[in-house]
């Protein structure tokens, strides 16, 4: 009988893993390979070579974000107490406050599960250390060298896997790359085309795609939720671009930027993921 439970056991747990697998299958065609060039930064002035990356269409969404929690909890590289969701791969560090107004994640009986009818909207909430371990476990379940040693505050320097942009590189696909119309939104001179922001959102977040693309066929880089950059700025915050569904327009275009405490869970922030190649 015991025997039993544990082949029955070993055969759900395989199943998942599978699910889980075929479920980075979904991420990983959500990205739009663009082409590199020289960039001027707009806070420092200088001139980037930004490298060809594989560029996420979308913010990451929760359905993304569950399914790479529960893979990352069968490993053993999570853990939960009360309502704060730690990484412990590379040390202990906070990624994910359960059970806040903007918390569109669950988990109940050792599983994550997303709200109906939220599983594509874009994933708030995360620290920026919490967006970097997501980086690391997407990287690994595909096979990729992890970029982020977090207990280091370093990156792999034999890293090829998933990250975030950093924040030149996020300004330089905002304005559609080497295919640049130079609009002074994210593909489109008028805001209500591409983005949500305060006068069009009724301040809540919104699905993923709703807007027209930029030139790069990228979403939503105008407003609905700002984006964990990998940078930090010069008041040792995490540098956030593009704007949110409660910003004015000035703060959706590509030059503005706000500056977030790495540990904080925030309602109006998000991030998506790039990788060199």
């Amino acid at each position: 009988m015991k025997m039993k439970k544990t082949i029955i056991l070993f055969i759900l747990t395989f199943l998942i893993l599978i699910f889980l697998s075929d479920s980075s299958i979904d991420i990983i065609t959500n990205f739009v390979k663009i082409d590199g060039a020289n960039y001027i930064y707009s806070l420092d002035g200088k001139n980037y070579k930004i490298p060809s990356l594989y560029v996420q269409r979308t913010e990451i969404t929760n359905k993304d974000c569950t399914e790479l929690l529960n893979w990352a909890f069968l490993q053993g590289y999570l853990e939960i107490s009360n309502k704060d969701v730690y990484s412990t791969y590379q040390g202990k560090f906070l990624i994910y406050i359960l059970e806040e107004k903007y918390s569109d994640i669950t988990f109940s009986k050792n599983a994550f599960s997303c709200k109906k009818g939220k599983e594509n909207y874009p994933a708030a909430g995360f620290t920026w250390y919490g967006a970097a371990a997501i980086a690391n476990f997407l990287s690994m379940q595909l096979g990729f060298i992890p970029v982020y040693n977090l207990m280091q505050g370093s990156i792999t320097p034999k890293g090829n896997g998933f990250r975030l942009p950093h924040a030149y590189e996020w300004e330089f696909f905002f304005q559609g790359g080497t295919k640049s119309n130079n609009y002074q939104y994210a593909g489109s001179n008028l805001l209500d085309e591409v983005g949500w922001f305060e006068k069009n959102s009724s301040k809540r977040v919104q699905p993923i795609m709703q807007k027209k693309s930029n030139e790069l066929g990228i979403y939503d880089l105008s407003g609905n939720l700002w984006e964990w950059c990998y940078d930090m700025g010069i008041s040792a915050g995490a540098i956030v671009k593009g704007g949110a569904y409660d910003s004015k327009e000035s703060f959706c275009i590509y030059s503005a930027f706000a500056e977030f405490e790495p540990l904080e869970s925030l309602a109006n922030v998000g991030f998506r993921l790039v990788r060199t190649y």
